[in-house]
């Protein structure tokens, strides 16, 4: 459910795109609304890897636990690289032959177009929290297996902790030293963001060691997470919030925190009484990676062939968004079915 919701909200931030012509008071959330999907897919992510991690018993089995850790990473790189490479060839012929735009270079096939400096913004922007999940994806098992060895009570614990203040404070002190700019140089760096799926990490330590407790409390969770994000909003619509240093640090730290609390209530969600919607939902789910790598290349096609069109009227632009997510829908399922899918069995 959450995976919808996040998908949901990132396509209704990229689609302001047709709109910003004619209305460029939407401007803010194409600008803030992309942090709050992203951070959620982060924290989903992270959640949901650590679920599995746990479930391995990387932690609580004693023994020979690497094999465990290959498993892992042959899964999930089954399941995103092959499209992702597919995908980052599809963009370079799509921005040189048609797009006319400059293209990527050999960094993009190991995943450091944005490890320690920002991403080229005219290239395949989108791939930027791509490459941040995937570096995720290799440290967290190593994480878990060193903490599951070292003979220290509360080892994983401290280890988690550790990593959510340290990076608060790393955000703090670059930005403070470099005067870095918020979106560019900070959310959308490796080396500076690599703590947003590991708030998702912890709460899927509270629900694995203490599931009462994750539970009992999804609703006071949920609401305080509700609450920090709402701040996190109103902060965002601050005329010169960007320009803090504080704000430049701590936000990251806010909305994945946010999306964490909210966890608990997601993850007590039941199946709906309504097969259609439950059918939806998951088909959603199941399409959302395609969906990610898709949108935003149909954006930039459709607004080259059609900007000035659709520039004309808000009807032109309802249209265009509508005829938009028919393209993003039709092409994730075939996507999923026909490559996806097969490539994961």
């Amino acid at each position: 459910m959450m995976r919808v919701v996040a998908m949901l909200a990132l396509l209704f931030t990229h689609g302001t795109a047709f709109w910003l012509s004619g209305f460029p008071q939407l401007t803010p959330i194409a600008i803030f609304g992309g942090l709050f999907g992203i951070d959620a897919f982060f924290v989903l992510s992270g959640f949901l890897v650590a679920r599995r991690l746990f479930d391995l018993s990387l932690v609580t089995r004693p023994g020979p636990i690497t094999a465990g850790v290959t498993q892992f990473w042959h899964r999930r790189w089954r399941r995103t690289l092959p499209s992702y490479f597919l995908f980052l060839l599809i963009n370079f012929c799509v921005y040189r032959y048609v797009l006319e735009r400059p293209t990527g270079g050999w960094s993009y096939f190991i995943f450091g177009q944005n490890l320690s400096a920002p991403l080229d913004p005219f290239f395949f922007p989108e791939s930027w929290s791509l490459a941040l999940l995937q570096w995720f994806y290799l440290l967290a098992p190593i994480a878990v297996l060193v903490c599951g060895q070292i003979k220290r009570k509360y080892a994983l614990e401290m280890a988690i902790a550790a990593c959510l203040l340290g990076y608060f404070l790393l955000r703090l002190y670059v930005v403070q030293k470099f005067d870095l700019a918020w979106d560019e140089a900070v959310r959308k760096v490796v080396l500076l963001r690599l703590d947003a799926p590991v708030y998702g990490v912890a709460a899927a330590y509270v629900a694995r060691f203490f599931p009462t407790q994750f539970f009992n409390a999804r609703k006071a969770c949920a609401a305080f997470g509700v609450v920090l994000l709402s701040v996190a909003i109103l902060w965002c619509g601050q005329k010169h919030a960007v320009e803090s240093v504080l704000f430049r640090a701590l936000i990251f730290s806010m909305v994945p925190a946010g999306f964490a609390f909210t966890l608990p209530y997601f993850a007590g969600w039941t199946r709906s009484d309504s097969a259609l919607l439950t059918s939806a939902l998951t088909l959603m789910s199941r399409w959302s990676f395609s969906i990610y790598l898709i949108h935003v290349l149909a954006i930039l096609l459709l607004l080259k062939f059609y900007g000035g069109w659709i520039a004309l009227s808000a009807a032109n632009m309802a249209g265009i968004t509508l005829f938009w997510l028919a393209i993003t829908f039709t092409l994730s399922a075939l996507l999923y079915r026909y490559f996806e899918a097969p490539w994961m069995r």
